[in-house]
């Protein structure tokens, strides 16, 4: 880890075999968006989990203002496209990357044909010098 110790690789209990239809995740704006006191969550899981915990929920507590509602719910938005957008760089990239590697490749091809072989070598010197002369 980063504290010099062995890495550990952490499982989500709704990933374990069997759990996943016997698990809620909650999450909330004040961990994740460092929103202190916003009082705005969330929770995903099974429909029957989630619809026994939102009527308990109705009669047991009182829900944030309308507008830290909105206000999270638009962060949230936010996230998720810079998340997506950054995930399509990383694949831009990685093809660019790709090309560029094979562009090379095939140089490098050709470059060792017209060293080998005289008669590729004289038509590489020929398009080369009929590129330059047509500058």
């Amino acid at each position: 880890g980063s504290d010099g110790g062995p890495a550990v690789e952490v499982v989500r209990m709704a990933d374990v075999h069997g759990m996943r239809g016997r698990t809620l995740t909650i999450g909330t704006s004040s961990k994740l968006l460092c929103l202190t006191g916003w009082r705005v969550g969330w929770m995903m899981g099974p429909p029957g989990l989630v619809g026994a915990i939102r009527t308990m929920h109705a009669y047991a507590t009182f829900c944030a203002p309308t507008p830290l509602q909105l206000g999270v719910a638009a962060a949230l938005e936010e996230i998720a496209d810079e998340a997506d957008s950054a995930t399509r760089a990383a694949a831009r990239a990685a093809v660019a990357a790709a090309v560029a590697d094979e562009a090379v490749s095939v140089v490098r091809r050709a470059k060792a044909a017209t060293t080998r072989k005289p008669a590729a070598r004289r038509v590489h010197e020929f398009v080369g010098a009929r590129a330059a002369t047509a500058k």
